[in-house]
């Protein structure tokens, strides 16, 4: 028990040593937050006395500096005063002198120019005389002038009317010598054709008369029909070779050309035909 109480004890002490510790530790920064907050207000003081200072003496430089400045630009002011009083001086002395001049320059054009002017009168007038002159004159030129070409288109005209009457007769002796030759063509392609027309119509009618010579007449009544019928069917065969040969002969007019060899000469009769011919001729003689 005797040594924890002493140990007790002895712990006592040394939480009351660390207190103590403490608190002189605590007094120690308390004082020197003191001093350190001394030292802030005489130093904040100090800064405030000197700024003040400063600033005193920086009001006073202005002062004295603007004082200063006023006394310059009153000097300036003054200066440019007295230049601009001289420049306008200066400036009147020179427009009257610069007005004098030009007077006198006015002047001595102005007689120049009434000089001019009375020589450019004499001149108009002088001018004036001689274009009259030359007016009259050219008027007499120009009369001449348009008569000798009215005369002249008078002569180039009545040599037209001429020659165009001239021409005028050579082509319708031209277009006539055309219209006969033409005619002339005409009518001898007119004859062959007829010509043409005339042999066929030959050649075909000789064909059914002898065809019906041949045929044996079955009655009285038939051989007096057969004359009559078979010479019908040749006029048929020759209108419609007259209607076939007639657009030829009309193109051919109208073309201005000459006939084709086929509408000019007959074709030529076939085997047939020719067979047909011969037995009508055998038979005819047979009769």
């Amino acid at each position: 028990m005797g040594k924890i109480l002493d140990e007790m004890t002895h712990l006592r002490g040394d939480i009351d040593r660390a207190r103590e510790g403490r608190v002189q530790a605590q007094q120690a920064r308390s004082e020197q937050l003191a001093d350190q907050a001394s030292a802030v207000e005489g130093l904040l003081a100090g800064f405030a006395a000197a700024r003040a200072n400063q600033s005193a003496a920086d009001r006073a430089s202005r002062q004295q500096f603007l004082a200063g400045l006023g006394q310059d630009i009153n000097a300036l002011s003054q200066g440019v005063r007295d230049m601009m009083q001289d420049l306008q001086q200066a400036r009147t002395e020179q427009a009257a002198a610069a007005a004098e001049e030009r007077r006198a320059q006015v002047e001595a054009i102005a007689d120049d120019i009434r000089g001019t002017l009375g020589d450019f009168k004499q001149t108009m007038i002088a001018f004036r005389s001689d274009y009259l002159a030359s007016v009259n004159e050219d008027a007499f030129a120009r009369a001449g002038f348009v008569a000798d070409t009215a005369t002249q288109v008078a002569d180039l005209l009545g040599g037209f009317r001429q020659e165009r009457s001239e021409q005028a007769a050579a082509d319708v002796q031209a277009r006539l010598a055309f219209i006969r030759d033409l005619s002339s063509q005409v009518a001898a392609f007119q004859n062959s054709v007829a010509e043409d027309l005339a042999g066929v119509r030959h050649l075909f009618g000789g064909a059914s008369e002898i065809a019906s010579r041949s045929a044996k007449p079955a009655s009285s009544s038939a051989a007096a029909k057969k004359p009559a019928t078979a010479p019908s069917a040749a006029p048929t065969k020759q209108a419609g070779a007259h209607e076939q040969a007639q657009p030829v002969a009309n193109e051919s007019v109208t073309n201005g050309s000459k006939a084709p060899a086929t509408a000019r000469k007959p074709k030529k009769p076939s085997a047939q035909q020719d067979a047909k011919a011969k037995e009508s001729k055998e038979s005819t003689a047979g009769d």
